[in-house]
């Protein structure tokens, strides 16, 4: 064997050498979503929260159906939800899952510190303990989670003493606000860091922030609410100056709205920078509606078309999510190297990780 070994070993050597071709990477299409299955109640319906890679399923956990929307650490390496007073993630890399208790009390009304869990730096997330301090845990290397030095900020409503919450969060920060209608007044909203310093900002909403979301570089957080009296409007709010600039999703700029033109459902910011919206008109038709995209200081239809969201993703490919909301209509499709792709029904919600590149 040895002489036929060397023998291979002199064909194999002579000519020039020709390298054979280096196969093309992969793009990494990092992308999440939740899934909601209803039955007869809410004992017989079901829900999971899924990370996937294109089309590979990379992780997958149940959550229910009273949960929060998944959401990713500011590195993308995590994808994770609060259920109940359980945070459950799942690591991009791995699959692996990971579930660790949040401080907070046990119940779901307005007055449960722990309603909400946000990033706020590379694999840790934060929420507001019992004592309206900042709680804040790295996924990576769960432990005993960090307590901030300083409390947040309460607010005197019309009347009670509103609890702040979290909203949303970037690397190094998240937003604080009070989305309690509850009151005649509208709430502040603070962007505090994870030692508890609070800073006042100054959107110049005239309604109660109910969502928001910072932009993938951190220097921006868009804002939305929810008064009957206006037309559907998103506020975008410099985070270095504090300052906001509102302009209405589907009325044009200059004229006003005599009566709710519509309602601003899902609110997220494409890898690229781009703010898009999710806009629902009439009376909140879950069956009229479009994704508009910020451009220059305007909202216009994204291209996308009717009833459902689309994600782009790295390597060309798309996340498409028809009818999202709409029971049995809900469908989650992946457009991937001119393929389309069927990926799950019943699918409620899509995430993607928005990295500053």
């Amino acid at each position: 064997m040895g002489a036929v070994v060397a023998v291979a070993a002199v064909v194999v050597g002579c000519g020039p050498e020709v390298a054979a071709p280096a196969a093309k990477p992969v793009p990494q299409r990092i992308f999440a979503y939740r899934t909601v299955h209803f039955g007869q109640s809410v004992v017989d319906s079901t829900g999971d929260m899924v990370l996937m890679n294109g089309t590979r399923q990379v992780g997958r956990t149940q959550i229910g159906v009273i949960a929060t929307d998944p959401a990713f650490t500011t590195d993308g390496r995590y994808v994770f939800d609060l259920v109940g007073d359980t945070i459950t993630a799942i690591a991009a890399a791995t699959g692996k899952i990971t579930q660790v208790p949040c401080d907070g009390c046990g119940d779901r009304s307005l007055k449960c510190l722990c309603q909400a869990v946000v990033p706020i730096g590379a694999a840790t997330v934060a929420w507001v303990g019992k004592d309206e301090h900042l709680m804040s845990l790295d996924l990576a290397a769960p432990g005993p989670p960090k307590k901030s030095a300083k409390a947040l900020p309460t607010w005197k409503n019309t009347w009670d003493t509103a609890k702040p919450h979290l909203l949303a969060g970037t690397d190094g920060a998240v937003l604080a606000a009070f989305p309690d209608t509850l009151s005649f007044d509208t709430g502040p909203a603070y962007l505090v860091t994870p030692d508890g310093t609070a800073r006042k900002l100054a959107p110049g909403r005239t309604d109660a922030i109910r969502d928001a979301a910072f932009s993938p570089d951190g220097k921006t957080v868009a804002l939305s609410g929810d008064d009957d009296e206006t037309c559907a409007t998103v506020t975008t709010v410099d985070v270095k100056s504090g300052k906001g600039r509102t302009a209405p999703v589907h009325t044009p700029p200059g004229k006003r709205c005599k009566v709710r033109d519509g309602y601003v459902g899902d609110m997220w910011w494409a890898a690229d920078g781009s703010l898009n919206v999710y806009y629902q008109a009439k009376d909140n038709d879950l069956l009229d509606a479009d994704q508009y995209r910020l451009t220059g200081g305007r909202w216009a239809l994204a291209g996308a078309a009717r009833v459902s969201q689309t994600y782009p993703l790295p390597g060309g490919a798309t996340a498409i999510l028809d009818h999202p909301g709409v029971r049995d209509q809900n469908f989650l499709f992946l457009d991937v190297d001119g393929k389309h792709v069927r990926v799950e029904d019943g699918v409620n919600r899509v995430v993607v990780p928005v990295t500053a590149r």
